[in-house]
C-alpha cells in the first residue's frame, strides 16, 4: 500500500525537501528510500486535505495559522485521520483548538540539562533522552541514546476516548525553565520551574468504530487512530538527524503512524566493511615483493630456462 505522507507548509513550517538546518530535508530522503510518498499541502492554496493521506505532519509552523486551516486539521483528526504534530517551545499559533481535540497541553518554557556539558554539549537547553517506554510499540527494543534541542515539555488528561503514552522522557536530572535562558541557568521552583523526568513525547491512539456503508461490510473491524505530538522538532532537523538515534526514532514513529507495526525497529543493514588495512611493515614487503622481488623471480626463472634450452 501506498503511504502518502503529508507535509503542512505556508506557515514557515519545517519543509522536507528543504536544505536549511531549520529544514527536514534529510528525514525526507530517508522517507522516499523507505518508500513513503512526500508530498507538501498548502492550505491557503489547496483548502482540502486528500482523503489518501496515511500521515498529516504539522512541523513547527513559525506565523499564525488561518482560522480555516486549523478547521480542516482538527476536523481530519476528528474524523480519523492520523497525526504527527512536532511542536516547539513558544506560540501555538492558533493551533490551540487542535490541542484542546487532543487534550494536551504544551509547557510554558523550555528544557534544560546542564549536566549534558559533561559529555561535551556546551547548551544546555540540548537535552539527552537514554532510557525509553518499553509499553510503547513505537519504542519497545529501542535502546539508542537521541538528542533533543529547545524541547519543552508535554501534558495529557483523560479527555474523551483518547489512550495516551508517553513514550520519550527527559531525564530526571534536566527541568523545564520558565525564566530566560541567560547566563548561568539553576532550577528555581519558586519562579515556576518544574523538575524532571518530563514527557516529551506523547502518542494517543483510539478506536474507531465502522460508520455507514463499512458497518454493511463483512467481517468489518474497528480501526485505531494514532496521534504523536512532541514538544520538539529539532530532533528531526538537518542539522540533529545524524546524531544518536534520531534518525531511527523518527522512523519508527511515522511506521507506527502508517500502521505498519511489522517496521518497528528494523535498523538498515549497514555495507560490509571491504577495506583493508595493512601496517607500514605488511605495506612495505608487498611493495618490495611486486617491484623487486617478483620481476627479480621472473628473470631468473627465464635465464635458466634458457639455458637450459640451450645445453640441449
Amino acid at each position: 500500500t501506498t503511504r502518502y505522507v503529508v507535509f503542512l507548509q505556508g506557515d514557515g513550517e519545517r519543509n522536507p525537501r528543504g536544505q536549511r538546518n531549520f529544514d527536514l530535508g534529510d528525514f525526507g530522503t530517508q522517507l522516499t528510500e523507505k518508500g513513503f510518498k512526500i508530498e507538501n499541502l498548502n492550505l491557503a492554496e489547496n483548502p482540502t486535505i486528500p482523503k489518501n493521506t496515511s500521515v498529516l505532519v504539522i512541523a513547527g509552523p513559525q506565523a499564525q495559522l488561518l482560522p480555516g486551516s486549523v478547521k480542516l486539521i482538527t476536523d481530519y483528526v476528528q474524523h480519523g485521520g492520523n497525526l504527527l504534530w512536532l511542536g516547539d517551545p513558544g506560540k501555538l499559533n492558533g493551533l490551540q483548538p487542535l490541542a484542546k481535540a487532543l487534550g494536551i497541553q504544551f509547557g510554558h518554557g523550555t528544557i534544560v540539562d546542564p549536566y549534558t556539558q559533561m559529555l561535551g554539549i556546551s547548551d544546555p537547553t540540548v537535552v539527552l533522552v537514554a532510557k525509553y517506554n518499553s509499553d510503547s510499540p513505537i519504542t519497545r527494543g529501542f535502546d539508542t541514546a537521541t538528542l533533543f534541542a529547545r524541547a519543552t515539555s508535554i501534558q495529557t488528561s483523560s479527555k474523551g476516548d483518547w489512550q495516551t503514552t508517553a513514550f520519550l522522557k527527559t531525564l530526571s536530572r534536566s527541568w523545564l525553565e520558565t525564566g530566560k535562558l541567560q547566563g548561568a541557568v539553576r532550577f528555581d521552583p519558586k519562579q515556576g520551574d518544574k523538575p524532571g523526568p518530563l514527557a516529551i513525547g506523547v502518542s494517543l491512539t483510539r478506536e474507531l468504530k465502522p460508520s455507514g456503508d463499512d458497518k454493511k461490510a463483512p467481517h468489518a473491524k474497528a480501526q485505531e487512530q494514532r496521534v504523536i505530538v512532541t514538544g520538539d522538532g529539532d530532533f528531526l532537523s538537518n542539522a540533529l538527524l545524524n546524531n544518536g538515534g534520531n534518525l531511527d526514532l523518527g522512523l519508527n514513529m511515522l511506521n507506527w503512524l502508517s500502521h505498519d507495526d511489522s517496521y518497528l525497529n528494523i535498523n538498515p543493514q549497514s555495507a560490509p566493511d571491504r577495506t583493508l588495512t595493512l601496517s607500514n611493515t605488511a605495506n612495505a614487503t608487498i611493495s618490495i615483493g611486486f617491484l623487486f622481488a617478483l620481476p627479480l623471480c621472473l628473470i631468473v626463472f627465464g635465464v635458466t630456462f634458457w639455458i637450459r634450452r640451450r645445453r640441449r
